[in-house]
């Protein structure tokens, strides 16, 4: 959600030269498709969740049960465990992380540096799991 709304409120403050403004509104655009695809996942994978695990859990003590999961409760509570525009923190979206300067060439850069944050989280997220896939099939 905070690439999507940087770029359209860059897209937004473009003056001038009409591409710049077209290619940032379109990369916007292309991240807004990117939310729905997580969203449409999650609710796909909701779906086929098994239900005995659950009613196990909901049968000793469901709010611990959660918690020790790494659930959010309040998500749990509130929106059924549906996709909301929080963060994974559970705070709510806000326009106080959008960098929309009015000058393309900073916004640019602003827009290299929070992918490049970006690249490099999901990296280091796939190693990790790479390293625990390998931990479970004793490779090490």
């Amino acid at each position: 959600m905070s690439v999507a709304m940087q770029y359209l409120f860059q897209g937004w403050n473009t003056r001038g030269n009409g591409k710049y403004k077209d290619l940032i509104l379109d990369t916007g655009s292309e991240e807004i498709g990117h939310v729905e695809m997580i969203a449409t996942m999650i609710a796909q994978l909701l779906d086929d969740a098994p239900v005995d695990p659950q009613e196990n859990a909901f049968e000793s003590d469901p709010a611990i049960a959660a918690v020790m999961g790494g659930m959010d409760l309040q998500h749990a509570i509130v929106t059924g465990l549906g996709p909301t525009a929080k963060d994974s923190n559970g705070v709510p979206c806000n326009g106080s992380y959008i960098t929309a300067s009015e000058n393309l060439l900073a916004d640019f850069h602003s827009n290299i540096n929070a992918e490049s944050q970006g690249h490099l989280q999901m990296a280091e997220h796939l190693s990790i799991k790479m390293s625990q896939k390998c931990w479970e099939k004793n490779l090490f």
